[in-house]
């Protein structure tokens, strides 16, 4: 299983959800391959935001992660493209090729619960608020893994 999260600038939320699932999926030992973009190429080729890396080490997760840009080719690589929030979705079903591999979604649509579905862009909020996105990114990744476990091994 090949999943890609998405938000605007790659170095907040989509780093979180990736360093989560990754953490989440090797300890079940789903061996799948799980990476994040961003729709903007603002950050490309840099380490994400140092308050990510903070909130991950508080979470006892890590991340190498180095920001990047969606491609083209992401949508024939990835099984799923998940996106933090509907401007991004729009913005990805947009520039998605017809017939592509990649089922693009929300990321809130994986959800048991009443969270919201978007996560939250942390430079939108003040700090405190900013780093609740970990706890969102936690519990839509472990229902995301679980959901796609499923359709995986129902396929």
């Amino acid at each position: 299983m090949l999943v890609l999260f998405v938000c605007f600038a790659n170095t907040c939320r989509s780093p979180m959800a990736e360093a989560v699932l990754n953490h989440l999926q090797s300890k079940k030992q789903l061996n799948w391959a799980v990476d994040s973009a961003g729709t903007s190429d603002m950050n490309a080729g840099r380490s994400p935001n140092p308050n990510t890396f903070a909130v991950l080490r508080e979470h006892g997760l890590g991340s190498s992660h180095v920001s990047r840009q969606v491609r083209v080719e992401d949508f024939s690589n990835f099984d799923y493209i998940l996106s933090m929030d509907e401007s991004n979705l729009s913005y990805l079903k947009r520039i998605a090729p017809e017939g592509c591999r990649a089922k693009v979604e929300l990321l809130g649509e994986y959800r048991m619960d009443e969270l919201d579905k978007i996560v939250v862009d942390p430079y939108v909020r003040n700090r405190n608020k900013a780093l609740k996105p970990i706890d969102g990114a936690t519990t839509r990744s472990l229902y995301a893994a679980r959901t796609l476990s499923i359709k995986r091994f129902k396929s």
